[in-house]
């Protein structure tokens, strides 16, 4: 017959499946908490930095001409930078003197009129090759690889005898600059011209080159 007498009494506090279910409790955030500092340690994680220098596009350009016995011949334009570039010359005349080093030390008020006070003889294939715009400036209507040359834009330039004011002779200085080609949106924000396929077919304002 049972004896409370020899039973062993229960110690006060929580029913021992409540033990239980804390002591599962606690083990799963200890696991739980463990996973995260592994996650976390994970995505701190890094690759050492790799650095790669990078140099930038050059884009130049210079006249290529032959001046001999005071007349300028077989004008072109070549890239001497290492992109592709769009070309545009700007043909600018004026009466000079110069000093004894061949140095400008004045220039006259009027300037010489092509056709007028000197000759301008623009290349058989001009048409094909530039166009021009109303302020004076031709474009080379093909994109330029680096180190290549345009077509010849002026065959030959040279003073009207007689024309020059006293003390004074001609000088016709060729000004030529470059714009990367590609991407195609630069030349056309910043030249104001119309680009399609790596050719120039419009420029603004805009009339297409004629002898003059």
């Amino acid at each position: 017959m049972y004896n409370p007498k020899h039973s062993t009494p229960r110690r006060p506090g929580r029913p021992l499946s409540s033990r239980k279910a804390l002591f599962a409790l606690v083990s799963v955030l200890v696991l739980v908490f463990a996973a995260v500092g592994v996650t976390v340690a994970y995505l701190q994680t890094q690759t050492e930095p790799l650095e790669n220098q990078f140099t930038p596009a050059k884009v130049s350009c210079k006249v290529e001409e032959t001046f001999e016995d005071n007349v300028k011949s077989n004008v072109t334009i070549q890239n001497t930078g290492d992109t592709d570039a769009f070309i545009r010359v700007a043909v600018v005349a004026n009466w000079v003197q110069t000093d004894e080093n061949s140095s400008v030390t004045s220039v006259y008020a009027q300037q010489p009129v092509a056709g007028t006070d000197y000759t301008l003889t623009l290349a058989d294939d001009v048409n094909e090759k530039w166009l021009k715009d109303s302020n004076g400036f031709y474009y080379y209507k093909d994109a330029v690889q680096p180190n290549e040359v345009t077509a010849v834009l002026i065959e030959e330039c040279k003073p009207i005898e007689g024309k020059a004011p006293a003390g004074y002779t001609l000088a016709v200085e060729i000004v030529a600059s470059a714009i990367q080609a590609s991407p195609e949106t630069v030349a056309e924000e910043y030249w104001h011209i119309s680009v399609e396929n790596g050719e120039i077919i419009t420029v603004q304002p805009s009339r297409e080159v004629g002898n003059e």
